[in-house]
Order: structure tokens, then sequence, then C-alpha cells
């Protein structure tokens, strides 16, 4: 049986959000594709609810992030994610922009690495200014550093005036 060396193993950070259907249900599915997919969820952040950022519904969000340990690239791990949102339901975009999403996985960073290219840009590009990827990830990584920007998640929540509000799910 194959052992994995130590240097192998990375950490990922995934963002979660669902606002269609049983919110719960979708990221707990979510979990567990995770879990057989990409690596083991080391730690994870309560669900948070906020209004839809970038477009309109009547639906909040739930969001969630999740620190995974894996043995796959970020591209690997990006090839993954979009096949358990293809298997879950999500729709590949139909128009331009943002709309209500059974599930969404973002990878938010990748070992603290940096990647730009046309399929993935590693830290998210949005991450820094949504208030549902920084309070969750401050929960579960409170020292995370940003890669490029070299600030902790509390100095980016500090030095930002969000427009919408941010509540815990008590599930």
């Amino acid at each position: 049986m194959f052992a994995p060396q130590m240097d192998t193993l990375k950490y990922i950070f995934l963002g979660i959000g669902t606002n269609m259907g049983d919110k719960v249900s979708n990221i707990s599915t979510a979990y567990q594709f995770i879990q057989s997919k990409i690596g083991t969820i080391i730690n994870q952040s309560k669900i948070y609810q906020t209004p839809p950022w970038g477009f309109k519904s009547d639906q909040d969000f739930y969001n969630t992030i999740v620190k995974v340990k894996t043995q796959l690239t970020a591209k690997e791990a990006l090839t993954e994610l979009k096949k358990i949102e293809n298997v879950m339901g999500r729709n590949q975009k139909l128009k331009i922009g943002y709309s209500s999403r059974i599930i969404d996985i973002d990878i938010i960073d990748y070992n603290g690495e940096t990647l730009n290219d046309s399929t993935l840009t590693i830290p998210h590009s949005h991450c820094h200014s949504r208030n549902f990827v920084l309070y969750p990830l401050k929960e579960i990584e409170p020292f995370w550093t940003h890669p490029t920007l070299h600030k902790t998640v509390g100095n980016l929540i500090e030095n930002q005036d969000f427009d919408s509000k941010i509540s815990i799910v008590n599930v």
C-alpha cells in the first residue's frame, strides 16, 4: 500500500455556499464529497447566513469554510470540485454574473501559494472583501495571512466596511 510522503500533503481552504433547497443538507453533502474526493476535513467553521453577493435574490446564502488536508494539486482539486458541484445539481452558468445556486465550492487558499491563470486564481480574487469568507475563515484559522496582501484575516476584517449583515445559523 502506498504511504504518502509528508511533504506531498497540502492544506486547502474551501468556501462552500448555497441558497437553494435544503441548505444545511447541501452543505453536509458537500462535506461528504470533499472527504471522499479532495481529502480530510481537519477543521470547519459554523454556517453563516448572508444576503446574496453580486445579485438580487429572496433567498439568503448559507456559507462555511473548511480546511482540508489533501494530496491533490490545486488544479486537480478544482477539477474534482467542479465534478462535485455538477453531481450535486449545479447548473453551468447560463448567463454572465452571479445567480442562485444549489452549491458553490471555491478554493480560497491553497497552502499559502499564489496562482493566476485562465482557470484558477489563488488566493480567491474576492476573498479579502467578502464577509462570508473572512468571518468563517477567522473562526477556524485566526492567524491566516493573505498570500499577496500580507494581511491577517483579522486585519482584513477590521479594514472593511461590509454593507451586508452576517449571522450564524443555528443547526
